[in-house]
């Protein structure tokens, strides 16, 4: 794909019109560059734009500075709730606006991974669509 999907929050720190993305960042990027922001890891960054490794379905991609979404707070304390391990959770799938019935199956630097009791799917999101 063309390296023209990515998108970031304002306060990247880049200079100009770039942000400064840097390898093994955790964002929010814009597959194929689609409406929807996924759970992403940054793989490199070049002048063709920022290569992005998809956590969930481990795809990579290339994609525009535009498409890529910075993770808000960097995981400082009091950014959000602190998931457990089997806890049991109200979650967006896809991060859409409808919750599911779920349990918390892991947590770490790229969101909470989540297992949705209905339909037995699993999925990283990141916190913001978690209650």
């Amino acid at each position: 794909l063309s390296p023209k999907y990515i998108k970031q929050e304002e306060g990247g720190g880049g200079a100009g019109d770039g942000p400064a993305f840097k390898v093994g960042e955790k964002v929010q990027a814009a597959y194929g560059g689609g409406e929807t922001y996924y759970e992403a890891e940054v793989r490199e960054v070049g002048d063709a734009g920022v290569k992005v490794f998809y956590i969930e379905d481990e795809e990579e991609e290339w994609l525009s500075p535009k498409y890529i979404k910075q993770e808000e707070g960097g995981g400082g304390a009091g950014d959000g709730p602190a998931f457990k391990v089997g806890e049991k959770v109200q979650a967006a799938y896809g991060g859409g606006e409808t919750y599911y019935e779920a349990e918390v199956r892991e947590v770490g630097d790229a969101g909470v991974k989540v297992f949705y009791i209905e339909d037995e799917e699993e999925e990283w999101l990141s916190p913001k669509y978690i209650k």
